[in-house]
């Protein structure tokens, strides 16, 4: 099961109606947006629909675009290709309908995992009852879709805090009922104490060790660290049970205490009983991030231990996402290539999970477009038009023109934009050539002044074969490049290629600008070929 397209409407950032397309096949998705330009509110969309718990804020209006009468709406549709049988849902959430509940979803909701910058931030907060705020953070975020006896941590967890809440509520209103506790005792802690034990119990799958090896989330967790190179890091977690008080109605335990060394030393002291740790205060953001989604990650591996079964008319499949809202500005560049390679390689391949992820940062951006296949990656731009939406708040608009550069291009040239044209359609053949030569591992001679990489250099190195036992291939070698497609190239090599002539007055014609499109398209597809 694959999203095929999110709508939403009048709801949080998006004023009127935005609609997010995948493609009919539901390709993972790389979206592009600034600020206001609501890619957290698709994102939240998700995640709330997605979600297992019944919480306040899965009321749709709590979510409601504040400066519009309209009711808020989200729409959602699926498609299930599996054994040459189509299947399509769509499910539709607004104030009269309520939330979409079909068995098929709420299985697709224990399979699916949502992280954002914000919950980073939290397991970055300096506190000093950090076992305690572990346990929440992680129940509530970086474990919540765990299973845990037919649901997950997160539902469970929501539903103690609930009972516990009704329970005290109970045992403090004034009456004959609350003296001796509530009418049937059993009935109002039992049902408490049953999922204190269910909880501890799903915990301890994943958090004790098994014999002398390390708890799975542990040996996850360390085994995804090392796609951050040099990051030196071990972790240990000690769970503390979670145990209910009757006579008091309140919890206490539930405490997950973090043990991390970095180059062999211990991150923290024991303190009596405590454990004292200040990896918080030693370790920088790009390692505490590092850590954070390894352990997020390790979950997301974790998870799939529910076997799934399709009732009658639901898809033979469920859906499985992984949503990611700008969780990778804790990284710098070294470091966000190998997680882009990590999620690509771990969720995305073979498509185990339909990836999303959502980014402000428009060079993270163009780098991610050279690294992810365009034939299981789609990619989407959206901007905000400061000022124009009602009283003067920010309005989202995703961008009509296409994505894919020589598309853009066709769009300009039919538009009569010229310089445009050309524009993208240079771009859209050097970076066709580059990725032709990253894909190939084809060597370019190194300089210090980018200005002499000249495109010939990558016309060449992409024409030839690669390196084969690490020797350079003779020549006569048979080239990737045909003669007739490098002569085509070399010939708009002064025009359409040089930046320069793109200014007023344009040199350039639109015949040699379709050339140049025709030979851009031709080159995406050899590009996408190996």
């Amino acid at each position: 099961m694959r999203i095929t397209k999110v709508s939403l409407t009048a709801f949080r950032g998006v004023s009127s109606n935005l609609d997010l397309p995948f493609d009919k096949d539901g390709k993972n998705l790389l979206v592009y947006g600034e600020n206001g330009s609501a890619k957290t509110s698709f994102a939240r969309a998700l995640e709330l629909l997605f979600s297992p718990v019944a919480r306040s804020d899965q009321d749709i209006l709590a979510h409601k675009n504040l400066f519009v009468d309209a009711m808020p709406m989200i729409e959602v549709t699926f498609t299930d290709e599996t054994e040459g049988a189509s299947h399509t849902e769509t499910v539709t959430w607004t104030q009269e309908s309520g939330k979409p509940t079909p068995s098929w979803l709420l299985s697709s909701a224990a399979r699916s995992a949502f992280l954002d910058h914000r919950k980073l931030l939290q397991l970055s907060d300096r506190t000093r009852r950090l076992p305690k705020r572990f346990f929440i953070i992680a129940a509530e975020y970086l474990f919540s879709h765990l299973s845990a006896g037919g649901t997950t941590v997160s539902a469970i967890w929501d539903k103690i805090q609930t009972d516990v809440q009704k329970y005290r509520e109970a045992k403090t209103a004034r009456t004959a009922e609350a003296d001796s506790g509530v009418a049937d005792p059993m009935a109002h802690y039992r049902p408490i104490e049953e999922a204190v034990n269910q909880l501890n119990i799903a915990l301890d799958d994943y958090l004790l060790p098994r014999g002398d090896a390390s708890p799975p989330i542990v040996i996850e967790a360390e085994r995804l660290l090392k796609q951050f190179e040099g990051h030196n890091l071990t972790i240990s977690l000690e769970f503390e049970h979670l145990t209910f008080n009757r006579q008091a109605g309140t919890l206490s335990g539930g405490e997950l205490t973090p043990k991390v060394t970095y180059c062999k030393r211990p991150l923290g002291s024991d303190l009596g009983a405590t454990w004292v740790s200040t990896h918080h205060e030693v370790l920088n953001e790009a390692r505490l991030t590092a850590l954070a989604l390894a352990l997020f990650f390790s979950a997301v591996k974790l998870q799939d231990q529910v076997r799934y079964i399709a009732g009658a008319g639901d898809p033979a499949q469920p859906a499985r996402l992984l949503v990611l809202d700008d969780i990778l500005v804790g990284l710098d560049y070294g470091h966000r290539i190998p997680v882009l390679e990590l999620i690509r390689e771990e969720f995305a391949a073979g498509g185990r999970h339909q990836v999303i992820l959502f980014t402000h940062d428009r060079v993270w951006f163009d780098l991610c477009r050279l690294q992810l296949e365009p034939s299981e990656w789609k990619t989407e731009e959206f901007f905000a038009r400061r000022g124009a939406g009602p009283e003067s708040s920010d309005f989202p608009v995703r961008k009509q023109a296409p994505c894919e550069l020589a598309a853009r291009a066709q769009t300009f040239l039919n538009d009569g934009e010229l310089p445009a044209a050309a524009n993208y359609a240079r771009t859209s053949i050097e970076t066709s050539l580059k990725r032709i030569c990253d894909k190939r591992d084809t060597p370019i001679a190194f300089s210090l002044n980018p200005d002499s990489l000249k495109i010939d250099l990558f016309i060449e190195a992409a024409s030839r074969e690669p390196k084969i036992a690490g020797a350079a291939v003779g020549p006569g070698t048979r080239m990737l490049l045909s003669k007739r497609l490098q002569g085509t190239i070399k010939a708009i090599r002064t025009t359409v290629l040089n930046p320069l002539s793109h200014a007023h007055p344009t040199t350039v014609t639109p015949t040699e600008v379709k050339r140049a499109i025709a030979i851009a398209n031709e080159l995406v597809t050899i590009a996408r070929s190996l």
